[in-house]
């Protein structure tokens, strides 16, 4: 996992950093949710719980990483243990369910910026 860890931030700060205004994280397993909100910094350590505020590479409180996760057990996992809850949950476990599901975001009209 050390190994994805940094790989993930590598990426993820490089694209922020060239100015990336959106990414997209989608998360397939309970043990990916602890990992993937430990390299984007979203835990507080003093409660366990997902930050309520993230800021973004510039200091930002912009919402500029959105969550998918890959199924309901998922999204259980990432609400019931991290209080966080997904930007989207895929209806179908699957590569295509994860796309219906952010098009379907993507399409919703905007919503006020965290």
């Amino acid at each position: 996992m050390l190994s994805f860890k940094t790989d993930f931030r590598s990426v993820w700060s490089q694209n922020a950093s060239q100015g990336v205004e959106r990414q997209w994280v989608v998360v397939f397993s309970p043990t990916g949710c602890k990992a993937m909100l430990e390299t984007l910094d979203m835990i507080d350590h003093g409660t366990g719980k997902a930050k309520t505020i993230v800021h973004d590479t510039n200091g930002s409180e912009r919402k500029t990483t959105h969550i998918a996760t890959i199924g309901p057990t998922t999204r259980d996992y990432l609400v019931n243990e991290f209080g966080l809850e997904p930007d989207v949950c895929a209806a179908k476990p699957s590569p295509k369910g994860i796309g219906t599901a952010i098009e379907t975001f993507d399409r919703t009209p905007a919503r006020p910026e965290i």
